[in-house]
């Protein structure tokens, strides 16, 4: 996308913000579309613009649904307004995304992590715990098949060492019987 292809399309969805009746959530919708082929799909720009609220469950009156609604609409034209701002002194950003394998840390992990959108930061976290509760389920499988296979070794070794002691036994009874044998032959 062009620089003045992407300004021109920012400003038709500061356009849009007048339209009567106007709907914020097929706004917020085309919005974050444009302007993650504008931006990229993890971008600031489209998280912020997902997070402007255009209504809320607490407020009854007209009259303050229409000046809640009215301020999302202006901080939405705001953004939009600093977005094109920053077009025109930065230039359309770059969308490839690289990782040097080496920078890699918790650190900026977690910085991509709190750019995604909410319902992807919630798909992440459902991914996060299913590997999670995996890994244990796995791990306590291991566990159990290694002291299964710990009793059963143990089960050989106390077979193992009853047959050495009936031999002990045996050859006990046989030195003895030789023992006796020995006393008598000189008992005579």
């Amino acid at each position: 996308m062009t620089k003045d292809k992407a300004i021109s399309t920012m400003n038709t969805l500061i356009l849009k913000l007048a339209d009567n009746p106007f709907n914020s959530t097929v706004w917020t919708d085309r919005a974050k579309m444009d302007l993650m082929l504008i931006f990229g799909t993890y971008t600031d720009a489209v998280k912020q613009i997902d997070k402007i609220s255009f209504h809320s469950v607490y407020i009854r009156e007209d009259y303050a649904r229409r000046e809640f609604l009215e301020k999302g609409k202006v901080h939405a034209k705001k953004l939009l307004m600093e977005y094109i701002d920053h077009i025109n002194t930065q230039g359309l950003p770059t969308k490839e995304i690289t990782f040097d394998v080496e920078k890699i840390n918790l650190k900026s992990l977690w910085h991509i992590f709190v750019s995604l959108p909410t319902k992807q930061s919630v798909s992440v976290i459902a991914v996060l715990i299913s590997i999670i509760t995996g890994t244990f389920f796995l791990g306590t499988y291991i566990e159990t098949i290694k002291s299964k296979t710990n009793v059963l070794e143990i089960n050989q070794e106390i077979i193992n060492l009853k047959s050495d002691k009936k031999a002990l036994e045996a050859e006990i009874i046989l030195l003895e019987s030789k023992c006796q044998k020995k006393d008598t032959r000189k008992g005579k």
